[in-house]
């Protein structure tokens, strides 16, 4: 099954290619699912299929192939729902966060979606990620959690629990007991993006109160895990 393009959206929309491609979205679509949906007896064959479908998809994503589908039921399509399960399979974990990702850059209501699972990510992939010091694992959640909250920076200033789910887990990642700091700066982006959102919004100041009561415990918690971070780094 080779059906992933070897041009960027870009290079593809200079051709003139793009509508081209999306007219046949229905026919992609389908032939993904089906292959979804298509189980084998031997485990490393299914592993390396569903792999390749997930990047396939990934190729059709930044082409735009969602966009005919109502935002409201992306969340409850099966494509997105096999891209989503696919996080917890260990060799198609990275190709289904690339996925993500994209869709959460492109779909301004996915990132509402994925904040009500951030529990599931926390508790269940994060987790047990950072009890087996799975670095792969926990580079792509940080990755993951961290274009969710830049993507809807007003749905974190709310505080609500997944919000702050969302930044605790994040906090974890930062704090995690790494070789390097790849995967604490991969959250910076996040952490400034919310910090200017919450500095610039003109909340009232009952409001205001309330949302500092809210997130300084977490920024002077990111501030003591940057310093313990640093100070780890040069005792090493």
């Amino acid at each position: 099954m080779e059906c992933e393009t070897s041009l960027t959206p870009e290079e593809a929309k200079e051709f003139g290619i793009i509508d081209e491609l999306l007219s046949h979205t229905p026919t992609v679509l389908q032939f993904l699912l089906l292959q979804s949906e298509q189980r084998l007896d031997n485990e490393i064959k299914l592993q390396d299929k569903n792999r390749r479908v997930l990047r396939c998809l990934l190729s059709w994503v930044r082409v735009g192939c969602f966009s005919e589908i109502p935002p409201a039921s992306l969340p409850t399509h099966p494509l997105f729902t096999f891209v989503f399960n696919s996080l917890q399979v260990s060799s198609s974990f990275d190709v289904a966060v690339e996925v993500l990702i994209e869709l959460v850059s492109r779909y301004e209501g996915l990132p509402q979606v994925l904040l009500i699972r951030i529990q599931y990510l926390k508790d269940v992939l994060l987790r047990s990620a950072i009890l087996n010091k799975d670095e792969k694992i926990i580079s792509g959640l940080a990755c993951l959690m961290s274009e969710i909250g830049q993507a809807a920076p007003a749905l974190i200033a709310t505080a609500t629990a997944e919000a702050l789910t969302l930044a605790d887990a994040l906090l974890s990642c930062v704090t995690y007991s790494s070789c390097d700091w790849e995967i604490a700066d991969s959250t910076l982006q996040f952490w400034c993006c919310l910090a200017n959102y919450l500095l610039g919004v003109d909340f009232q100041s009952a409001n205001r109160k309330t949302v500092e009561d809210m997130f300084f415990p977490v920024f002077s918690a990111l501030l003591d895990a940057v310093l313990l971070r640093a100070q780890t780094t040069v005792i090493a």
